[in-house]
């Protein structure tokens, strides 16, 4: 029989991999439950979303373009009612450019400008608009997708431009690299401008947004620099209706959550036809335009879409903590690289060892013919 007495090497790595498991279960479990309410001196005011459900309308007649107002405008007299603080439309909720010199856009802005002043609640409005130019710069101005923030006095006190511009939908990448029949397939009839300053928005006394708009909100890096320069909110604007029967809408808002995430802020989410709601700085969803019955009374329901108006009541924190993710980005990640290619050099190095020693063993001998 055989030695008894052998004990089997113990699976170290298996062991340190369940207990890295363990801690990270244990620790995101933690940080979710002490992060689930906004601490320290808080701030609450109350949004109206607006939720219009409008079909996609790049190219819309003039027949569509009036309906998308006149539906925006509608629920916006809706929701006036509910006495907001703050009333905020998805990302270019209609498809006229809100400041544009066209007949039709500057009735639309008269319209708008005459409900806020009526109502006297502040409006954060998503429109195509155009770049502010620096004094002295003499080019035209480039088109902007761009959050608009008017005050109760329907005054436009700031506006955020969209960093993140989506290739071939926004802008024709290496247009000028393209032969001209190539642009005339794929060309969407615009090229916007890209924003640079990563603005947060003072949507109320206190509360400084850090705005996203469309799929913005994928992308760590713009509500990080947001976080970075005084956010203490997030907030998205975007419109879905590209997506009018995919699973696309779902996974925006998945991606969304991270964000909150990352940086420890609540989120307001407005989107034209789906997904308006409220995360918690944990990542969870508390609140949303529709509901649906649950195991203690309604829950939001962020999978229907439609036509709504929800009132969602907001805190945040006046002076948030900055996350490590804040401070530092993707340096975890970087640290990963890193790792890797130690890994890599050092397996490199291990195989090169161990061909030398492999080479030293085989003998001339052993490699010449055998004499008969």
């Amino acid at each position: 029989g055989g030695n008894t007495n052998l004990k089997r090497p113990l699976p170290y790595p298996l062991l340190f991999a369940i207990a890295l498991t363990g801690g990270v279960i244990w620790f995101g479990t933690n940080t979710a439950v002490s992060h689930a309410t906004v601490s320290g001196e808080t701030i609450s005011f109350s949004a109206a979303l607006i939720q219009g459900d409008i079909s996609q309308r790049r190219h819309a007649s003039q027949a569509q373009a009036d309906e998308a107002v006149s539906k925006y405008l509608e629920l916006s007299e809706k929701a006036a009612k509910m006495s907001p603080a703050l009333i905020i439309w998805p990302e270019t909720a209609t498809p006229y450019p809100l400041r544009a010199a066209s007949p039709q856009c500057s009735q639309f802005y008269y319209q708008l400008r005459s409900m806020i002043l009526r109502h006297q609640i502040p409006y954060m409005v998503g429109s195509i608009d155009f770049e502010i130019l620096p004094p002295g710069v003499k080019r035209s101005q480039g088109i902007t997708n761009s959050a608009l923030l008017f005050n109760a006095d329907a005054r436009l006190i700031d506006k955020f431009d969209k960093e993140h511009i989506v290739p071939f939908g926004e802008f024709i990448p290496f247009r000028c690299y393209l032969p001209e029949f190539v642009i005339r397939v794929i060309d969407m009839g615009r090229d916007l401008t890209r924003g640079t300053r990563f603005n947060p928005l003072p949507i109320h006394p206190g509360v400084y947004a850090g705005i996203s708009i469309c799929f913005e909100d994928v992308f760590p890096y713009v509500s990080r620099n947001e976080a970075l320069n005084g956010a203490n909110l997030l907030a998205v604007i975007t419109n879905d209706a590209w997506y009018p029967v995919s699973s696309e809408p779902e996974q925006h808002l998945a991606n969304s959550i991270f964000r909150a995430v990352e940086t420890r802020l609540p989120m307001i989410r407005c989107g034209n036809n789906s997904a308006s709601c409220l995360i918690a700085p944990n990542g969870k969803i508390t609140d949303s335009i529709f509901k649906r019955p649950g195991k203690n009374g309604d829950e939001p329901d962020i999978i229907r879409r439609g036509e709504g108006i929800g009132l969602f009541k907001v805190t945040v924190a006046a002076q948030p903590q900055m996350t490590f993710y804040t401070r530092y980005g993707d340096i975890f990640i970087l640290g990963c690289f890193v790792l890797t290619g130690l890994a890599v050099l050092l397996a490199l190095g291990n195989w090169r060892r161990k061909k030398l020693l492999l080479l030293q063993t085989i003998t001339p001998e052993s490699n010449s013919p055998r004499q008969g």
